[in-house]
């Protein structure tokens, strides 16, 4: 029903428009409306983005980001002292029969709380991509489509 067949070979997840790089640190995956997202936390290169790729699950392509980078400063005082706390590593998805709509719950490394959220329907670009997420790029030789 989600496009998901017994047997897919692994994902090359890229976004064309950040030179078509592999973006590494994938974690944390959830299906939402037929889309993959994926928080990034490439822990080899001592990072953790705010950031949440939106992955079409069929090519790899990344088709949007979403950046919740807002919900740090709703952190307690006890996690905002510790900034490797300051981490997304949870994202869960469902949409109830009947709801008015769906829920989408965030949280995060050692956070107090879990965040019930709307989301509106934003075009983050490339240049608030590179500035913000964080991201490590890996080179490929071809780019994704």
């Amino acid at each position: 029903a989600n496009g998901w067949k017994a047997t897919r070979t692994p994902l090359r997840v890229a976004d064309p428009r950040l030179d078509g790089g592999l973006i590494e640190g994938l974690n944390e995956l959830e299906m939402v409306e037929g889309e993959l997202w994926a928080n990034i936390l490439p822990l080899r290169h001592h990072k953790a983005s705010p950031c949440v790729a939106r992955i079409d699950v069929d090519t790899g392509r990344v088709i949007g980001w979403l950046d919740f980078s807002a919900l740090n400063k709703r952190q307690s005082a006890r996690v905002r002292r510790q900034p490797h706390n300051l981490v997304l590593n949870g994202i869960a998805y469902r949409r109830p029969a009947g709801a008015a709509r769906p829920t989408l719950l965030a949280t995060g490394k050692q956070w107090d709380s879990m965040f019930d959220l709307d989301l509106a329907g934003s075009a983050l670009g490339e240049a608030h991509v590179r500035a913000k997420c964080d991201l490590h790029i890996a080179p490929v030789g071809g780019r994704v489509g």
